[in-house]
């Protein structure tokens, strides 16, 4: 395990939301596109012309709308519901139709207001600027129970993350951590009254699966398990962590991010590659400003 003290205040955090969706990618009755051209034709004319209305789901709320323009990864909508979004607030519009099978579940950002409709971008994780270091790295996942998930996801605790900024006494080390905290008005951001959940020790005093970084994002990481088939479900959540040298600067930057897989697949040698989405994506200065060419990283 990293050596951070947990019982020390936090003077650098944040409360991040769990992306409140995550629980319904575990569906399998549901199919995540990234641009509306991979819906059939005649539906997605269904859905505009005949104005059948798309369902959008917002920090645990549900709207109805109507699609007014779908082109490629945008998607305006007519919402009469009036609902307050913020800039680059994570929306997933869900396409339900008889004609398909599967629920067809996008995921947007909000992007703008204008004329009464709602401007939404497709955001597609897989195009997120990948790192693959030259160096193996060994990462361990401490595996977070299906109710602990549920709490984070229905809002009864919360994710706290702290910003380690390299100090005079230890130049040679920043990071981001994550942390289980109670859902409760002494956990406001910026607010000297942090405090670690008793679930969070208990996650992170079990024995954790082993794993080597095959790459990593600002939006999520992959990594390779030493097994064929190992139980790790879509939708089920794990805290990542690791360190990663910085190469140039001689600086390790200590990782330890709270992650929902989303797939896996066999590779050889007996291994399984596991795809992970971050319940909230990394900062730029995380890893943009530091893994750069020549700090021992490369592109994938």
């Amino acid at each position: 395990m990293l050596a951070v003290d947990e019982q020390n205040q936090m003077k650098n955090y944040s409360v991040i939301p769990i992306d409140p969706n995550a629980s319904l990618f575990q569906d399998s009755s549901v199919v995540q596109i990234y641009r509306t051209e991979t819906l059939p034709k005649a539906i997605l004319d269904d859905f505009i012309q005949n104005k059948r209305p798309v369902g959008l789901l917002a920090k645990n709320k549900k709207y109805a709308g109507f699609v007014i323009l779908a082109n490629g990864a945008s998607v305006e909508l007519e919402i009469e519901a009036r609902p307050h979004f913020s800039r680059d607030e994570n929306i997933l519009i869900i396409f339900d139709h008889p004609a398909l099978k599967t629920f067809r579940v996008m995921q947007t950002q909000f992007v703008r207001k204008s004329f009464g409709w709602f401007r939404f971008e497709g955001r597609d994780p897989r195009l997120d600027y990948r790192y693959e270091l030259c160096s193996e790295i060994k990462v361990s996942l401490f595996q977070i129970p299906d109710s602990v998930l549920g709490y984070l996801v229905n809002r009864r605790l919360n994710i706290l993350r702290e910003i380690v900024n390299a100090q005079e006494d230890n130049p040679t080390f920043c990071g981001c951590f994550d942390y289980l905290g109670p859902n409760s008005e002494n956990s406001n951001v910026g607010g000297d009254n942090f405090a670690v959940h008793p679930v969070h020790g208990e996650i992170m005093t079990q024995e954790p699966k082993v794993s080597t970084l095959k790459n990593i994002s600002l939006g999520g990481i992959g990594v390779l398990v030493p097994e064929p088939a190992p139980p790790m479900p879509k939708g089920s959540a794990f805290f990542f962590e690791f360190r990663l040298p910085m190469g140039v600067a001689k600086m390790n930057i200590g990782l330890r991010i709270l992650g929902i897989v989303r797939h896996s697949r066999p590779e050889p040698q007996e291994r399984t590659e596991i795809n992970v989405a971050w319940a909230r994506r990394l900062s730029d200065h995380i890893l943009v400003n530091n893994l750069r060419p020549g700090a021992g990283s490369m592109r994938n």
